[in-house]
């Protein structure tokens, strides 16, 4: 006669009686219990482009003195740039200005080559002039000689007077 080992299945049993008691303190609890609470936090970057005071001016033709200043607006960096002085029918200057990208997330200069001044009298024409660039967070870009740049042209035959605009920078987030 052969001696074998009988095979217990005690230990399948205590596996699975542990198992639906788990399962049955688990259900009981939730029943027991009305709430469901999840913590979790959610954080966005900014895209956020503003102007440095670094420029320069370099006139092509005619005669005329321009300046630009910047103006905060209370967020960290120049905002806004004003271009103001005195310019003769026949002028041209291009302003080549320096942007930062004051935001969180990297954002893409649009490479443009047009004029987008809005509001601008009839008469005088601006163009943006940049190129297509990526600029990351904090990251700084400025060619005393080279883009981003404006083109400032005032016409033969423009009466005297005070001539304003307003230029939208074309950028858009990094990813799109």
């Amino acid at each position: 006669m052969a001696a074998g080992r009988r095979k217990y299945p005690g230990r399948y049993v205590l596996i699975g009686t542990a198992l639906v008691f788990l399962n049955f303190i688990g259900i009981t609890f939730s029943l027991w219990s009305e709430d469901l609470v999840i913590d979790g936090s959610w954080a966005t970057g900014k895209v956020e482009l503003a102007f440095t005071e670094q420029h320069s001016f370099s006139a092509a033709a005619g005669s005329g003195s321009l300046q630009a200043s910047f103006a905060t607006d209370g967020k960290g960096g120049p905002q806004v740039m004003s271009v103001y002085g005195k310019a003769e029918p026949g002028y041209e200057a291009f302003l080549h200005y320096s942007i930062k990208n004051s935001g969180t997330l990297p954002v893409t200069l649009c490479g443009k080559q047009e004029s987008n001044a809005e509001g601008a009298e009839e008469g005088i024409i601006v163009y943006v002039h940049q190129h297509e660039e990526l600029l990351e967070a904090g990251e700084h870009l400025h060619d005393p000689n080279g883009l981003p740049m404006l083109q400032i042209h005032v016409p033969h035959g423009l009466a005297d007077g005070i001539y304003s605009f307003e230029i939208r920078l074309p950028y858009r987030q990094w990813n799109i």
